[in-house]
């Protein structure tokens, strides 16, 4: 007799699940609800799978969901208990147990060896701008007749957690890029904030070579397994859960609309003058047709992690080309509250 192929992905995703391949697990669940099947086991499996990987609250919130239809789920309800959920302005912290081993692992990973008062850490979720606000910032910061370009800005602005050895060699003030899920620990940010549906598509074009050769963008745009998580946790999480004057939010449209005006917010924050010409000259070394030339002329570290061209559009509303019906009505089930927030769009029927 033939296996269905729905019970064998199943089979497959509990063998993931059980190895703690979480991701892997998280990825055959979603395979298996998307042909049509409803059993509350997998429901259960997935909120395991968030649960170790930190993200807790998408855990309680389906744990939830599967006792408001089945009550007496025993091992559901042993689950939500260990979670111990708490509430902040609406958002669940993560401290739990059962991720304990997975925040260790987040805070080496998020954090440079020493911590200084005045470490300075720009933060955003991927394909924010977070790439084009270190180079600004490294012209800024650099030798006057050096050409800052995707190797070289590292030694001005680099990575937690890819660059250790120069950040133990910064001058302080430091200033680091991250792409850290909220950090209680991180002492002065700049959260760098773009439209969920343009950073979508860009994130998209961003992983092709990770993705299997037919994801659709509307198959890319509803999985669960997003890095470090979804665009909407990771503003959720930064924004509203602890506000403090310790973080300086920046638009990306508005770096785009006006780049000097941003720029000097910026400084101001970070407690470093520069004259209108340096500002001027910074605008112009990192302007999206100058990083073009210098990716295509220069290259780029870690472009084997990455796409072939980093520097593919970077215009705000580039969604309006990607996002059908059934595009806006996953984005807006799980994250299109937070277009509202933030002042995307006046109300979630856009």
């Amino acid at each position: 007799m033939q296996v269905p192929s729905g019970k064998l992905t199943i089979e497959k995703a509990i063998e993931q699940l059980n190895a703690k391949n979480d991701v892997e697990a998280l990825r055959l669940f979603d395979q298996v609800i998307s042909e049509g099947s409803n059993i509350p086991g997998i429901n259960y499996g997935k909120a395991v799978a968030f649960a170790r990987i930190g993200r807790v609250n998408e855990a309680i919130d389906l744990l939830e969901k599967m006792l408001s239809r089945i009550p007496n789920y025993g091992i559901a309800k042993n689950l939500l208990d260990e979670l111990k959920p708490c509430s902040s302005s609406g958002f669940r912290e993560k401290e739990t147990s059962l991720a304990s081993s997975q925040k260790a692992k987040a805070l080496s990973q998020w954090l440079p060896s020493t911590l200084y008062s005045d470490d300075i850490f720009i933060t955003s979720y991927p394909k924010s701008g977070n790439t084009w606000l270190r180079f600004l910032l490294a012209n800024l910061l650099k030798r006057q007749d050096e050409e800052i370009d995707f190797h070289t800005v590292h030694n001005y602005v680099p990575e937690v957690g890819k660059h250790e050895e120069i950040i133990k060699t910064l001058k302080r003030p430091r200033v680091m890029k991250s792409h850290a899920p909220f950090m209680h620990e991180y002492p002065k940010v700049i959260y760098l904030i773009r439209d969920g549906r343009d950073v979508y598509v860009s994130y998209y074009f961003h992983r092709l070579k990770q993705l299997s050769p037919d994801c659709t963008f509307r198959e890319f745009l509803e999985r669960q397994d997003h890095y470090p998580c979804t665009w909407g946790e990771h503003v959720a999480n930064w924004l509203f859960k602890e506000p403090t004057s310790k973080i300086l939010v920046v638009r990306y449209e508005d770096l785009v609309r006006n780049c000097l005006k941003q720029l000097k917010r910026i400084l101001d924050f970070l407690g470093m003058e520069r004259t209108e010409d340096q500002f001027k000259l910074a605008e112009e070394a990192s302007s999206f047709t100058n990083m073009q030339r210098i990716e295509s002329e220069k290259g780029r570290l870690y472009k084997n992690e990455g796409p072939e061209v980093f520097m593919r559009s970077g215009k705000s509303g580039d969604w309006k080309d990607f996002f059908r019906q059934e595009e806006k009505m996953i984005f807006k089930s799980r994250e299109g509250q937070f277009l509202v927030k933030l002042g995307y769009e006046t109300e979630n029927n856009w």
